[in-house]
Parts: structure tokens; C-alpha cells; sequence
């Protein structure tokens, strides 16, 4: 088992923090806006399925737009710090955003 490096530290931490605060990934890897973007769109979504949502439905169910989005951010951060951090595959080089 090979042991983390220092980009692999950051990756996880990057991904770690995208998943404990919502954006905060995209900021780690240099990418603030995108990650206001992303909150933003995680508040108009929640507020969306809150209103549209019958009242017998579970809170989970209410704000199920937002924790879509959220998903969809977590994921898109593990990619693109994998790029920033670690490399894209071609002679090792890091693609700083």
C-alpha cells in the first residue's frame, strides 16, 4: 500500500471539506465563484422542493433539490482537484484553474 503524498493530503482534504461546507472545495482549488455559484444554486433549489413539496413529506424530502446539488458539487470537486492536485494523466502536469 503506497502512502499519501502531499497532493494526495490535499485532494482529500479538498473533497473532505466539500462534503462538511458546501463550496468550500471549490475554494480550496482557486475557484471561489464557482463555488458561490454552486451555494446559490443549492439555496434556489431547496427553497424550490420546500414550496412545491406536499407537508406529510420529510425534511430530507423538502429540501431534496439543494442536497441534489450538493451531490452534484461533491463530485465535481473530487474531479477537478484530482486535475489541480494530483495531475490529468498526460507527463504528470497539474492544471492550476
Amino acid at each position: 500500500m503506497e502512502s499519501l503524498n502531499k497532493d494526495g493530503i490535499k485532494l482529500w482534504l479538498t473533497i473532505f471539506s466539500s462534503v462538511v461546507v458546501p463550496g468550500s472545495g471549490y475554494v480550496l482549488i482557486g475557484l471561489p465563484k464557482r463555488g458561490l455559484t454552486m451555494v446559490m444554486w443549492m439555496v434556489a433549489f431547496s427553497f424550490i422542493t420546500f414550496h412545491l413539496t406536499p407537508a406529510d413529506v420529510s425534511f430530507v424530502g423538502k429540501i431534496s433539490g439543494g442536497l441534489l446539488i450538493w451531490v452534484v458539487s461533491v463530485i465535481d470537486v473530487e474531479k477537478r482537484a484530482k486535475k489541480c492536485w494530483i495531475g490529468d494523466g498526460v507527463n504528470g502536469r497539474k492544471n492550476r484553474y
